[in-house]
């Protein structure tokens, strides 16, 4: 059997589950490793030092403890980077659960995890500073983390005739992509979504983050039929549902 080996590495704290009466397992996004689960023993002691800097969104140095025979991660200490929902507005703190609940539904190859990381954490920064439309933020972190998966929607022109200056009029899960107004038929109602008039603007101009954030006045509709087609999207692509519960909390 082999020896333990201390590792350090920096990484978001996703979710914590308690274990046991006084220890927590800690889903962390970690720079290095991707997506890891961390014990950590004995951490819900008043007394123990790091108690305080485990909550949920927290960014950590830590030291950990890992057995090459075993997946789990052994928490030895950490230090506090940045405590993201510490005095956050509550709609942006509930967009950055959001992007976490992305992060814990998703497959993380160790090649992507330095990317997704950075991105998360630019993700977070930008959303701290916006005013309103917090939505749209979120809807270009997640086309961004799709990029970096490799399986991205085709935001920028119609899949089937491949020209951009046509406005989309609907979605087509099995194309990963829009079809615009041109190449809709009749015919293929029952395999694309319909976009709202709204919808189809935002589809059309969503790189242009600062027109949007500042122009655009989102309804609860408009929202909602976007983040459902994100969530046909990844369904699709990872052959199981998906959800933002923290989202349904939004009004």
């Amino acid at each position: 059997m082999g020896k333990n080996r201390e590792i350090k590495t920096r990484g978001i704290i996703l979710r914590r589950i308690p274990f046991k009466e006084t220890s927590f397992i800690l889903e962390m996004l970690s720079e290095d490793f991707g997506k890891i689960s961390v014990i950590a023993k004995g951490i819900r002691k008043e007394k123990n030092a790091n108690y305080g800097i485990i909550d949920i969104l927290n960014e950590l140095e830590v030291v950990l403890y890992k057995n090459p025979s075993s997946e789990w991660y052994i928490f030895k200490s950490g230090t506090l980077v940045k405590a993201y929902l510490y005095e956050t507005e509550f709609t942006k703190s509930l967009y950055m659960q959001a992007a976490a609940e992305f992060l814990l539904q998703i497959i993380i190859p160790e090649e992507d995890a330095h990317k997704l990381f950075r991105l998360i954490k630019d993700y977070f920064d930008f959303l701290g500073k916006v005013i309103g439309n917090e939505a749209i933020v979120f809807w270009r972190f997640l086309l961004r983390a799709l990029v970096i998966l490799g399986i991205e929607i085709n935001m920028r022109n119609c899949v089937i005739c491949e020209k951009r200056e046509n406005f989309p009029v609907a979605y087509f899960p099995q194309k990963s992509g829009f079809i615009c107004e041109n190449c809709f038929r009749p015919h293929l109602k029952e395999e694309v979504i319909e976009l709202d008039k709204k919808v189809s603007k935002i589809i059309r101009d969503i790189y242009n983050s600062n027109k949007l954030l500042n122009d655009l006045l989102l309804s609860a509709e408009i929202v909602s039929q976007i983040n459902s087609i994100f969530l046909i999207h990844l369904s699709e692509h990872f052959h199981k549902k998906f959800h933002f519960k923290t989202l349904a909390l939004i009004k």
